[in-house]
């Protein structure tokens, strides 16, 4: 157990852990939902590594269902979760390419602001996305 004089530095250690869940873990429910293709299994996958190499864990230990809770410290509504899944659910459904670009304008944009956007925020305009992205493909069929 880990004992702290303050709350900045709960909050710290809060942080450090959800930076850890938000970067191994792809929103991956436990290994069999692992999608290989995504920059977070690379990043599980070291740690996964580094973890065993150092004996914090052996081969056999489910890495993802940890990391996974690690992105939500905090507790959150039913509003917030939902949310989330929305948010999510639309990006998954943008091509790849469209994809990283847009992950890469959210990540410029809460660079400039200073503050990252909440998730309602992000699924609107993961949505206006898809929806130019079909549009743009339903011109070309015709």
């Amino acid at each position: 157990m880990l004992i702290f004089d303050n709350l900045s530095d709960i909050n710290a250690i809060y942080g450090i852990l959800q930076k850890v869940g938000e970067e191994c873990n792809y929103f991956w429910r436990n290994s069999d939902e692992i999608d290989h293709e995504k920059s977070e299994f690379t990043a599980l996958k070291e740690m996964e590594e580094y973890l065993i190499k150092h004996r914090y864990i052996d081969s056999g230990y489910d890495l993802v269902e940890l990391t996974y809770h690690l992105k939500d410290q905090y507790p959150t509504t039913p509003v917030a979760e939902e949310n989330n899944r929305q948010y999510h659910e639309v990006l998954n459904r943008l091509d790849e390419s469209t994809r990283r670009n847009f992950l890469w304008d959210i990540h410029k944009m809460e660079k400039d602001v200073g503050e990252k956007l909440d998730k309602s925020t992000k699924f609107n305009m993961a949505l206006q996305v898809l929806l130019d992205e079909k549009e743009f493909t339903d011109d070309e069929e015709v």
